[in-house]
């Protein structure tokens, strides 16, 4: 009977080293999807910062681009006004025009002159709302490009999160599922 109880004793102590090789391997299994789990959680917040970072240089852009054309905008009020001032002078110069008759040619080329260069400067400003367009479609692409960076970023992030929940749910005894 001796043999018998040592067999019991070694048989005992067999199944308490599978228990603790078990637990030290679990334990292992949940300490790597812990630190996967860390490891995404640095990703995310990597990616985050870095698009966070990306969009404020983007939006500081666009604010530059716009005080640009704050500043041209500024430029044509004033050349506006400079043009206020000269047809202010070309009324007082037709007031002329009753007492000098003989001047009134000469005169209305020099106002068709004046009116060629507002033209051109007007030709200016239609150019460069032009340019401000295409600049803002370029901004509107880049949002576009963004918006889908957000969304394959939220599928990587669905994707990796059903993947941990399959392998967690795995690693749960089967008494925990019924």
């Amino acid at each position: 009977m001796s043999s018998d109880s040592e067999k019991n004793g070694e048989g005992t102590e067999t199944v308490g080293q599978r228990l603790d090789t078990l637990s030290a391997s679990v334990d292992e299994r949940f300490d790597a999807v812990d630190a996967a789990l860390v490891e995404q959680r640095q990703y995310t917040e990597f990616a985050f910062d870095r698009l966070a970072g990306e969009m404020k240089a983007g939006f500081e852009a666009g604010n530059g681009r716009l005080d640009g054309v704050d500043a041209r905008l500024n430029a044509v009020d004033r050349r506006l006004v400079a043009v206020d001032s000269r047809f202010d002078r070309v009324d007082s110069r037709l007031e002329t025009v009753d007492r000098r008759f003989d001047a009134v040619d000469s005169r209305f080329d020099e106002v068709e002159r004046k009116f060629d260069g507002v033209e051109r400067r007007f030709d200016g400003v239609e150019r460069r709302f032009d340019g401000v367009d295409s600049r803002f479609d370029t901004v509107e692409s880049r949002f576009d490009r963004l918006e889908r960076k957000l969304d394959q970023f939220i599928d990587v992030q669905s994707t990796a999160n059903k993947l941990v929940e399959r392998r967690l749910t795995a690693l749960e005894p089967r008494s925990a599922h019924e």
